[in-house]
């Protein structure tokens, strides 16, 4: 695969270029200080392009490399914020093929989580900016906040030009409006696009951030709810009947404590043992409520009450039991379902529902080539996640060769060499 990388000269373009350089790939930068009108002769053969940039202006740059590469045909992957917060309603049209998840949240894929519509969406709170949480933890640990700033600065963590506590708190609170804005474009919850104009930004000093940050642990939050959350917020926006607000809060006083599942809920523990922390550990969590029906809640005080333990607990794994338990655990789980791999008709019913959900035009003609040709001739066990990962496969690869997602022959090829391996 040949990528382009934008930007490349940059901390994230040199990091990124040897990432991918490790994983096999075959780059191309394109720098900043190169002419824009070259930049269609370096899209020739290239298969995918990264925008790795830094925001400057409102996006404009980087949304003038996205548009491009995808007049191109091209698929692009971009961590700059600007584009995506000032241009959403532009963009939008094309979201299936940007990578985005970068922008917000990094390595904790928190974007991914926004598609998934079913799960029904009632309040987004947390922190998405990890610079001035860093700096913020530092203080409520009891470093003076002029020596956490220059940690901050020696890993990297500012932006750059931001020397002082006051440039470092504006700069990094403008990097969590941009990012609060397009988590909320992305959630959908809002009629209309949110756009960062709506928003007004007070001017905090040098000594009222210090004197803030150093009377109560504090931590810098975004919230996104039918109910304001941030008392004292920065900037919040009622649109309908949703609040979207960022500011600091004292984690003393914040509402969200170490709650339990709670009551008449489902808790599913997916891909059980492959979790960093061991099955065992996993389990000896939930043995006593398990057994007694009682947990604990404990409070942002350190005080624990007890509370009824009404929830049906469920563990998925592919993994054999006895690698992952004794036969004392194992007892305390009562019920235990086998689920194989489906039939042949299961599995048709389930590439059949699949493709018309996301878009492939199914064929039982298309399916029976690749029973024939990627299971019965290779002794492959079918799967009921195949269906899901090759009907990806075939959007991925159709949209790049600008043709209709179709279980032909040609694509369905295409995405079973590029999706099963050989073991």
């Amino acid at each position: 695969m040949k990528t382009l990388i934008v930007g490349g000269n940059g901390q994230i373009g040199n990091e990124l270029a040897d990432q991918l350089f490790k994983l096999g790939h075959e780059i191309e930068t394109f720098g900043s200080d190169e002419l824009r009108s070259s930049f269609t002769q370096k899209l020739i053969g290239v298969d995918v392009v990264f925008i790795a940039i830094s925001t400057k202006d409102k996006g404009e740059i980087a949304l003038a490399y996205i548009l491009d590469a995808l007049d191109h045909g091209k698929l692009v992957i971009t961590c700059e914020k600007g584009a995506l917060a000032y241009h959403f309603d532009m963009l939008r049209p094309h979201l299936s093929r940007i990578g985005y998840s970068a922008t917000v949240g990094g390595g904790s894929r928190l974007l991914s989580l926004l598609d998934f519509p079913y799960l029904g969406l009632n309040h987004i709170f947390g922190v998405i900016n990890g610079t001035l949480n860093y700096i913020l933890s530092k203080v409520a640990e009891g470093t003076d906040p002029y020596v956490a700033l220059p940690k901050a600065q020696n890993l990297g963590l500012c932006e750059p030009g931001a020397s002082t506590l006051e440039k470092v708190y504006m700069a990094e609170r403008f990097d969590t409006l941009l990012k609060l804005v397009i988590l909320t474009n992305l959630a959908g919850v809002l009629i209309e696009t949110l756009h960062i104009s709506e928003f007004q930004l007070p001017v905090v000093s040098e000594k009222q951030l210090v004197e803030e940050i150093t009377l109560w642990p504090k931590r810098y939050a975004v919230s996104i709810g039918k109910k304001s959350m941030i008392p004292n917020a920065d900037a919040v926006v009622k649109k309908g009947e949703w609040f979207v607000e960022m500011g600091l809060i004292d984690t003393t006083q914040t509402p969200f404590t170490n709650v339990p599942v709670g009551r008449q809920n489902t808790l599913l523990i997916d891909d059980f043992g492959r979790q960093q922390v061991r099955p065992r550990d996993l389990l000896n969590r939930w043995i006593v409520p398990l057994e007694n029906r009682i947990d604990y809640l404990t409070l942002h005080n350190g005080r624990k009450i007890e509370v009824p333990f009404d929830v049906l607990i469920i563990f998925s794994t592919n993994l054999p039991p006895r690698d992952l338990v004794d036969e004392a655990f194992l007892r305390r789980l009562r019920h235990k379902i086998e689920i194989g791999d489906p039939t042949y008709e299961d599995y048709r019913e389930i590439f059949r529902r699949t493709a018309m959900t996301k878009g492939v035009a199914y064929s039982d003609q298309g399916l029976a080539y690749l029973l024939q040709e990627w299971y019965i001739k290779r002794n492959r066990k079918l799967r009921a996640s195949h269906p899901r990962d090759l009907c990806d496969q075939i959007l991925d690869i159709s949209g790049y060769l600008s043709v209709e997602p179709a279980m032909t022959p040609e694509l369905l090829d295409r995405a079973a060499d590029a999706y099963f391996v050989e073991l």
